[in-house]
Parts: structure tokens; sequence; C-alpha cells
């Protein structure tokens, strides 16, 4: 499957014109593409992924065989017997699809097979159809990551963007609860924290299961407990060694030497396979599926810094360029009802090792230098 390129990508080549002047190496990029095949084909498919305040999209139509939904293993059918082991891990890398216009990673966010097996689009996509990779995975995001790679020139990437996580310029801390330690554990919970760490004081991580990240206050309800965790679920459990866990909403903030962002999302799957590490555990072969609402996409572009701190704001020249690639690839509905698309699948993949929780710091305020009031994109719309 290839993805359908919305509008916007000839337009987006002059925001990272200024890229390419940059004289940067590109680094290495993620190159292994992890999937966690799901239950699917001549049945309907899966409903929308659910979360702890809403419950998923109706499921889709039934496929011809050979649509196998990408989807995360079922919930282990065996009693939930308790379990006492925590687990913190530190998100090490992240792949976003970026090297190519074939969807390759992420889950399948609306239960349909689009554009395989004949299986209609669950909604109105504005700029024509974009289809699913295989088994009906999602991600339009994706379509946007890999325009930006290829315009410039290959420095703008996953590889990139690891790199910095790498050296503890950003990452999600993810803490699991009520773990028993067995392949099958029929439920936990999880708590996800916001950090900046070498950015708050703590020294360049060594990703042996000593590090402590500072945990960002707003991340926290109180803005002191870290039992007080703004983002938590309690839908958790492992299965055959898979963790699988499901949040209403989360944020990513990714820093990179070229290139920063803030996504906030919603409907978020996560799932990776444990195995034991540095006295705990780390994820492998993880995969990540969500929902970027264009509501939350336009704050997310004043968010955006490029080419050493670049902002884009509404009046700058390349800004209606990438305006229309981010609504000319809508392809879900925030309701998961028929009508125009207003969300951006979002998919990855990505590794998380062992870590431990620092004392709590002031959060980062927004970034310097914003836009002036009337020229801010959190405030424009795709109208």
């Amino acid at each position: 499957m290839v993805k359908g390129l919305g509008v916007g990508g000839a337009s987006i080549a002059a925001l990272l014109t200024a890229l390419s002047a940059t004289g940067c190496e590109a680094i290495t990029g993620l190159d292994k593409d992890y999937h966690l095949g799901g239950a699917g084909g001549a049945t309907g498919g899966s409903g929308g992924a659910s979360t702890t305040t809403s419950s998923g999209g109706s499921g889709g139509a039934g496929g011809a065989p050979g649509c196998v939904h990408a989807t995360v293993p079922a919930a282990p059918n065996v009693a939930d017997d308790g379990g006492s082991i925590e687990i913190v891990t530190a998100m090490h890398s992240i792949a976003l699809d970026e090297k190519d216009l074939d969807v390759t990673l992420g889950l399948d966010m609306d239960g349909v097979c689009s554009c395989e097996d004949g299986e209609p689009q669950t909604c109105t996509q504005p700029a024509g159809d974009i289809c699913d990779g295989p088994g009906g995975i999602d991600n339009a995001v994706g379509i946007i990551f890999a325009t930006v790679y290829k315009l410039s020139s290959g420095l703008i990437h996953s590889g990139q963007i690891s790199l910095a996580a790498n050296n503890g310029e950003w990452t999600n801390l993810v803490r699991v609860t009520g773990y028993n330690g067995l392949p099958d554990d029929a439920k936990v919970q999880a708590m996800v924290y916001s950090t900046q760490g070498v950015n708050a004081g703590m020294a360049k991580p060594v990703w042996n299961g000593t590090d402590a990240w500072p945990v960002d206050d707003a991340s926290l309800a109180d803005g002191v407990n870290v039992d007080s965790a703004i983002i938590q679920s309690t839908e958790g459990y492992v299965a055959n060694n898979v963790l699988v866990l499901r949040f209403a909403t989360e944020a990513i903030h990714m820093r990179g030497p070229l290139f920063s962002m803030d996504l906030d999302l919603t409907d978020v799957v996560v799932s990776g396979e444990l195995e034991p590490a540095s006295g705990s555990y780390k994820l492998t072969n993880g995969v990540f599926g969500g929902k970027w609402a264009l509501a939350s996409a336009f704050p997310g572009l004043s968010s955006l810094r490029y080419a050493g701190g670049s902002k884009l704001c509404t009046d700058d020249t390349n800004y209606v360029g990438v305006k229309g690639a981010l609504c000319g690839n809508a392809d879900l509905r925030a309701d998961g009802m028929d009508g125009l698309c207003d969300t951006l699948s979002f998919g990855a993949n990505f590794t998380a090792d062992p870590a431990q929780l620092g004392p709590v710091v002031p959060a980062a305020g927004p970034p310097a230098d914003p836009c002036a009031i009337d020229k801010d994109p959190k405030t424009d719309t795709c109208n």
C-alpha cells in the first residue's frame, strides 16, 4: 500500500530550504519495521481503540479474507491475580515511518483496511482517499514526516530525533505498576510523565537502569506526588509477554537539533514486548497508535521549531502549504461518525529501556520567541 499524499507537499519545500544549507550530515535512522498482527479478515474489523474515558469507534465491515488487522494482542483469559512489580521505562528510540510513502508503522485505528479488499473509508477525506498500510495500518502523520524527510534532503528523520532521546534531551517516561512478572497478567496500571532530561540538570543518560529522569510538575495533578500523574491507564494487561496500554490522551514532546514539536494525542494504544534488563524490564518491538485532532495540530504548529529555532507563524510565506498538508491528510473522525475527517492518525515504533523517576521539577515554559497573538497558528483552523 502507498500513502495517499494530501495537498501542501510542494509548499513545504520552501519551509525546509534553509535546512539544506545547514551542512549537517544525516544521521542513520531506524530501519527495522515492527508489527503486531491481530485478528481480522472475513469477520468484521475490530472497533477503534478504546481508552480509559471513551469507547472505541464502531467496528469495520467484514473484509474479504486477506486483511489481517494490525492490532494488539487481546487480553489474556486469566484471572487477575494481582502483582507488586513496578517498571519504569524511558523511550530510547522512535521510528516515525518517514523513509518512503509506504505505510508500515502503527496500528489499525479505525477497524477497516481502506483501499484493501474494497473496504471503504470511514470518513470523507478532504484531498481524496488515503490508503491504509497492510492490515489497515493508519498513519497519516507519517505522510507529513515522509514529506519533511524528503524535502529536507534527509536531515529531519527518526534517527536524528532518536539521537536526541539517547542524549537525554527528551523522552516519555512510562511507569507500570501491579505486574505479576508472568507472561500473562490480566491487569496492570500505568502512568506517563514528561521530562526535560539533561535540560533540567540530569547527567547524560547511560541507559543501564540507573538514570533518574526529572519529572515535570505539569505531569502531576497536584504538582508534587508522582502517584498523581495526569495521564494514567487502568486498562493495561500483559499477553504472552506483550504489554498493552491504552490512554485517553498522551503528549509527545519531540526534541532534536533540527526539529522540535509537541503532539497532543488521543485514543492512544501502546504495546511492546517485555524483556528482562538491568534488574527490571525493557520494551522492544514497541508499536504506538493514536489520533492527532486537527484542533490540536494547530497548537502543535505553534510549538514547531526548525533549523535551529525558526518558528512558523501564519504570516510566513510557507504557512499556507504546511496548513494544507495537515488539513489535506486528515483520515479519521474524532467521534467515529460519518462526515468530513477531522483527525490525523499517528503511528510509530519505539524501544524503551529501564529507568528511574528522579525529582519533580518545574516544567519548561513554551518555546522562546513566540508568534504574535494574531499570527499564532494555535488560533487557526482548517475552515
